[in-house]
């Protein structure tokens, strides 16, 4: 007989008359039957055939189930020999158990335990596919028998006599009955097994039966292994499970069914916000938050706090995650200004130099961090200095990241192009804004240095430069050399150099030249003091760097050094590096130190952009930059191997 069977032939075929030929002829027939890519004529035909001569016809059927379809080439004739043939097979096989499971026939109590016995050989075989197809025929089946049971309850109310109501009873009661045996020896055997790509489709298909089917599948029994999932060992498994606990909790929308399971799931999320996978840790809190904004007072304060510090976490999706939640908790009204006060009273009791980790993990979740009026209106108000020095911080790091697009970038062109708008719209707003007021801003705080150094931070900032706003930025250029040359706090000093170079650019070469002009009185008293002070430092053996004046303006040239100051004077900071070495003068090392370094970086620095301009670089001046270099570093070694000795002294070894 010949295995190749096409559409017209078969149709025509009488396959109650076949059941009497022996041999792997009849089997390649089952099997390609199988592997037709319509499957309705086939499922019909095999239905008559059932309904002829049940046990002999399913036991052919079984025959198909046999491992070696699935996992190796038989020797007999014909049969799976590729992975296509293989998924062909499997689908088929779905569509064909649906099929003939949702007729009267499946009913008879001897078919489906065969099949049921049959299938539970196939969940513990020592093959993957031979499982999986295991699965996947038992999960086809209850979702069949799932459909007939949701059928039966609609025609309940058309049954009006009393026989018919104890027909429709009996009805339930035999699916309620195989659904949960084929459900125990299946499914629940399917999600032990030892593989975790196994586990995951049984995980998945409960997870759809409870929101397909909630009144029939929403009960301990079943939600259960969701939250047993929670613990896999596998990270994989785990986070399908705790997004399943998401989607049931968003979908079903009578929450007295699950109630009893989202108390479960608390329990068993909450290990999940610390997981050492980041993805699950982001998504635990995700679903938590789902959960406490849907059922009340199941979230304790405590558990909050758990969340709210993975704010901090290095971890980008999971400090995005918590500042998801505490957003939603903050916002109780319209009022930014009340949730600018609960955000800077939140951050003033974690007691961290951590704003900028609070703004990148909330920024993306309100608009109320970019209503600047609200921002000064809490500086005005706020009495405690500390609180003010918060406020201020936190306005910079809101500055800093709605305008340079920190933890919003997104590869989708779409989300793309919306951050580019939503960028530029801050960047308009903070210019139109803080120009207006940031003078004056400046002068009120001008004699609170840990205040100012946030705030003027911010002209870093603006963008598109007009002409009607050049003189603001050059009263401010102008006020930020005045802090350069007499502050006593270099926190200030610093940010004012660095602010002074970031306003110089954004301005046309003709004010640019003025700015610079402006700037260059005051390189040259660094330069001048450098040479004189560190010259007198070197030469005087007694002199230590125990001035406090000394300290402060060494520090100055310190912060301020440029590629100009750091070629003029980086023999000499070597040269007094060593010698506060040899005189054993710690300030001395510390400062002198720090300036060899950062001069060091500004040459080579400087050399680099030289070489990138395709610019000579002489070979002695990298020799003696080289040179330079050793000396610290070996200098900066011998101070460990003392400070080591010394504490081994101490130790007594």
């Amino acid at each position: 007989m010949s295995l190749e069977c096409d559409d017209k032939s078969f149709e025509h075929l009488q396959f109650w008359q076949l059941f009497s030929t022996e041999g792997s002829s009849l089997r390649g027939l089952v099997v390609t039957t199988f592997l037709r890519t319509n499957i309705q004529p086939v499922a019909e035909m095999w239905l008559k055939v059932l309904q002829k001569s049940e046990l002999n016809a399913f036991s052919l059927i079984m025959d198909v189930l046999h491992p070696s379809n699935f996992v190796q080439t038989p020797k007999d004739e014909i049969f799976l020999t590729n992975k296509t043939n293989v998924n062909t097979m499997k689908h088929n096989l779905m569509k064909f158990f649906n099929y003939i499971i949702t007729s009267d026939f499946i009913r008879r109590s001897s078919l489906i335990k065969h099949l049921t016995s049959h299938l539970t050989e196939m969940v513990f075989s020592k093959y993957i596919d031979v499982r999986i197809v295991a699965f996947l025929v038992g999960r086809e089946i209850i979702s069949s028998l799932l459909e007939l049971e949701e059928n039966l309850l609609s025609e309940e109310d058309d049954s009006e006599s009393e026989s018919g109501v104890k027909k429709q009873n009996r009805k339930k009661e035999y699916l309620n009955l195989q659904i949960d045996k084929l459900f125990t020896q299946i499914i629940a055997r399917s999600l032990c097994d030892v593989e975790s790509i196994i586990r995951v489709k049984p995980l998945l298909t409960i997870g759809n039966w409870i929101i397909v089917h909630p009144k029939r599948m929403a009960t301990d029994y079943y939600l259960k292994y969701i939250i047993r999932l929670f613990y896999d060992k596998n990270s994989f498994v785990r986070l399908k499970a705790v997004k399943m606990a998401v989607e049931i909790v968003k979908d079903i929308k009578d929450r007295s069914i699950i109630h009893e399971f989202v108390i479960r799931a608390v329990e068993g999320l909450k290990p999940r916000v610390m997981d050492v996978n980041s993805e699950i840790g982001a998504e635990a809190i995700k679903a938590l938050d789902v959960i406490d904004s849907n059922f009340e007072m199941l979230i304790s304060d405590e558990d909050q706090v758990l969340i709210f510090k993975e704010i901090y976490s290095h971890s980008e999706i999971r400090a995005l995650a918590a500042g998801r939640f505490l957003t939603r908790k903050f916002t109780t009204d319209k009022s930014g200004e009340n949730f600018l006060m609960k955000i800077i009273d939140f951050q003033m009791l974690q007691n961290l130099d951590s704003d900028e980790y609070l703004i990148s993990a909330i920024v993306q979740y309100t608009p109320y961090l970019t209503q600047w009026s609200n921002w000064i209106t809490c500086l005005h108000n706020e009495n405690d200095m500390e609180k003010k020095v918060l406020i201020c911080s936190l306005l910079k790091h809101t500055v800093s990241v709605t305008t340079t697009g920190q933890l919003v970038w997104s590869e989708d062109s779409k989300k793309h192009l919306s951050v580019q708008k939503k960028l530029q719209a801050n960047q308009k707003s903070i210019k139109n804004y803080f120009i207006e007021i940031i003078v004056e801003l400046i002068e009120e705080y001008a004699q609170y240095p840990k205040c100012l150094v946030h705030i003027i931070s911010i002209p870093r900032y603006f963008v598109n430069i007009s002409d009607s706003e050049i003189p603001v930025l050059m009263s401010l250029l102008s006020t930020f050399k005045e802090f350069i040359l007499t502050s006593q706090d270099m926190k200030l000093v610093k940010e004012c150099f660095h602010a002074f170079n970031y306003v110089t650019q954004k301005l046309n070469s003709e004010w640019a030249n003025k700015a610079q002009n402006m700037f260059q009185p005051i390189l040259e008293q660094l330069n001048k003091f450098l040479l004189i002070n560190i010259s007198k430092y070197i030469q005087n053996n007694q002199m230590k760097v125990d001035s406090e004046d000394l300290k402060i303006n060494l520090q100055r040239c310190n912060v301020c050094a440029t590629f100009g100051i750091s070629q003029n004077i980086l023999k000499l900071d070597v040269d007094a590096f060593n010698t506060s070495i040899i005189k054993q003068d710690l300030a001395g090392i510390d400062i002198f130190g720090n300036l060899c370094l950062i001069n060091i970086s500004n040459v080579f620095s400087h050399f680099q952009i030289q070489l990138k301009q395709g610019c000579d670089i002489q070979k002695e001046v990298v020799d003696d930059l080289k040179t330079k270099v050793n000396y610290v570093l070996d200098g900066a070694l011998f101070i460990i191997r003392s400070k080591l000795d010394k504490k081994s002294r101490e130790m007594g070894f």
